[in-house]
């Protein structure tokens, strides 16, 4: 689980009714250098008030059905979340796992776990990789104690067990232990050898890129019950930026609660991009597939982003609960760390000369400026530099304002700098780099990383002489350049670009033909990183490069910044470049 301490569980008492909709039609049989991936996003049966292992049969009915749908789109693997078998707020159910060297089918075996043996079951039955997520109990027979580990496990075709993997960072898990170290990965029949690791993994160094750099492994499994935090860190940003930044493939199975801020799953073909993803502001049950590559992949680590993609059709089913919830609650990283300068839209609105005219009585007087900036933020170690041109759109107030959560076109943006030390709830802590320009809802530092129609949002207003109220309504950014060194002996570098979504999605990624993210080889320990954007940006949330340096994990959290930067005007250069009257007689 991925961060704060704020959340609270919520106890869910619908069941799930299912409604199987096929978005594009069933791929055909894959040549063999792909192959067909399925992940589930899940909202599980929950019930406090009833046992554990009626709660685990309900939710295994759910999966069993779901290995069906994939054995129809021919699927070879299929991915499950994290905690998605005995759902959150539920009494928890713990099952003995048998050790992946002793290569047990427990379909075949009289084992005491119902739930490993209908799985094991189902993979034979329709012949497809399973991996699962479940509480397991375990015997330590050299220490005589009982042990309790979050667990991953992994059934071949035939429903043997071949993979074991006990989550290794654990986000404020009391109920288990910390198991040794292990770098867990499979073989499959379809050539593709994949890692193991789950949710709060991925914010570190081991086992996850420990995996990748020492391991060689290209393809990984990851199931989720993350939280998600603005401005860096939902959980599509996260995946799709683990996969891009190390060119692997990652399919992201994740829990689906967003009254407790989870949801978001995926699947990610390094640096090609998603292939298929899902994070939404409803609650509901979604099933993603697609075709993979196995071996397209970048030799280059130092690589430009904007190659084509040359395979891997994406297909999405959804199976969708008829329950709902009031958004995709989000966590707000500690930003009073960061250096900051607000960006301002040009002083003098009420004072601009006018031209253009226009009759639109519906959508009144516009009002377009432009700002462009080139200016440097340094923090620490580390120096920011910023090459932007922003165009705000304004419209006269009718009072009538509403806005979707991630939609922050009324509202304000900062370019930020941050080098120190993050904490994840008290639970941990890591070191970060970053470089960015984020997305507030006030013109105070304390509003970014909030949603777009939080209680404090206010929207970006004036009161124009002539025209009364003004407010601001639209936000192009038609030019972004963030450049960026940071340290690279012991770190993880990732571009994080992220925008508004659409329906009842929180958020979108974008694809690879609207930003150009370039590093070149370390020189005396740092790598320079530059991202661009080669196209408009509309509904922007997030651009920029972000770094998880790890040398630094496990020291204290940095402390709030006491220095509020202010906008370094000779930097700033003010453009107006159109101001149209939608209202004829306004000139008269």
């Amino acid at each position: 689980h991925l961060p704060r301490d704020k959340f609270t569980m919520s106890l869910c008492y619908a069941s799930v009714l299912f409604t199987l909709t096929f978005i594009s039609t069933i791929q055909a049989d894959l040549p063999g250098d792909y192959y067909t991936a399925a992940v589930v996003e899940y909202a599980a049966d929950t019930n406090a008030t009833v046992d554990p292992a009626t709660n685990i049969n309900n939710n295994l009915k759910n999966y069993l059905s779901f290995i069906k749908e994939a054995s129809v789109v021919k699927a070879d693997i299929i991915v499950f979340p994290e905690v998605g078998l005995i759902g959150k707020g539920n009494q928890v159910y713990f099952s003995e796992v048998p050790n992946a060297s002793d290569a047990i089918i427990p379909c075949a075996h009289n084992i005491s776990s119902i739930a490993l043996v209908q799985l094991s079951c189902a993979a034979r039955t329709y012949n497809i990789y399973v991996v699962v997520n479940l509480p397991e109990i375990y015997y330590n027979t050299t220490s005589g104690e009982t042990q309790h580990f979050n667990t991953d496990v992994v059934f071949d075709r035939n429903g043997t067990i071949i993979a074991r993997y006990r989550k290794y960072n654990l986000f404020g898990e009391k109920s288990y232990n910390v198991p040794p170290l292990d770098h867990v990965y499979f073989d499959t029949d379809f050539g593709v050898r994949f890692g193991v690791f789950i949710c709060f993994d991925i914010a570190f160094k081991s086992p996850p890129v420990t995996l990748v750099r020492d391991y060689n492994i290209r393809h990984f499994v990851f199931s989720l019950s993350w939280i998600s935090e603005l401005p860096f860190l939902t959980a599509v940003q996260s995946q799709w930026f683990w996969s891009f930044s190390q060119d692997v493939v990652l399919l992201a199975s994740g829990y689906n609660d967003p009254t407790v801020g989870a949801s978001g799953s995926g699947i990610y073909q390094g640096h090609l991009g998603a292939l298929s993803y899902t994070m939404t502001d409803t609650r509901g049950s979604k099933f993603l597939y697609a075709s993979v590559s196995k071996n397209n992949f970048s030799s280059n680590a130092y690589i430009n982003s904007t190659q084509s993609f040359q395979g891997g059709k994406a297909t999405t089913g959804s199976l969708v609960s008829s329950s709902s919830s009031p958004g995709l609650w989000i966590l707000q990283d500690f930003v009073d760390r960061y250096k900051t300068e607000l960006l301002l839209p040009p002083p003098g609105l009420s004072d601009m000369s006018y031209n253009g005219q226009n009759s639109d009585q519906q959508n009144g007087t516009k009002i377009d400026t432009t700002l462009t900036v080139f200016t440097t933020i340094c923090q620490r170690s580390i120096c920011c530099d910023f090459n932007l041109s922003m165009t705000t759109t304004y419209r006269q107030d009718y009072g009538n304002h509403s806005n979707r959560g991630d939609d922050f076109n009324s509202y304000y943006y900062r370019l930020a700098a941050f080098d120190g030390v993050r904490t994840y709830s008290g639970f941990a802590t890591g070191g970060v780099q970053l470089c960015s320009v984020i997305s507030c809802v006030d013109d105070t530092l304390e509003s970014c990383g909030l949603r777009a129609d939080d209680k404090k949002a206010s929207p970006n207003r004036f009161y124009h002489d002539l025209y009364g109220n003004m407010i601001q309504t639209k936000t192009v950014f038609n030019r972004i350049q963030v450049d960026a060194r940071f340290q690279d002996s012991n770190a993880l570098i990732v571009p994080d670009v992220f925008v508004t979504g659409s329906g009842d999605s929180f958020g979108s990624l974008v694809d690879n033909g609207v930003f150009r993210y370039q590093t070149l080889p370390p020189y005396n320990g740092s790598a320079y990183c530059e991202l661009r954007a080669l196209t408009e940006i509309n509904n922007l949330i997030t651009f920029g490069v972000y770094s998880r340096q790890f040398d630094r994990d496990g020291q204290p959290q940095t402390p709030v910044n006491t220095s509020r930067s202010s906008i370094t005007k000779h930097n700033y250069l003010f453009l107006f470049i159109a101001i149209a009257f939608f209202n004829f007689y306004l000139f008269f």
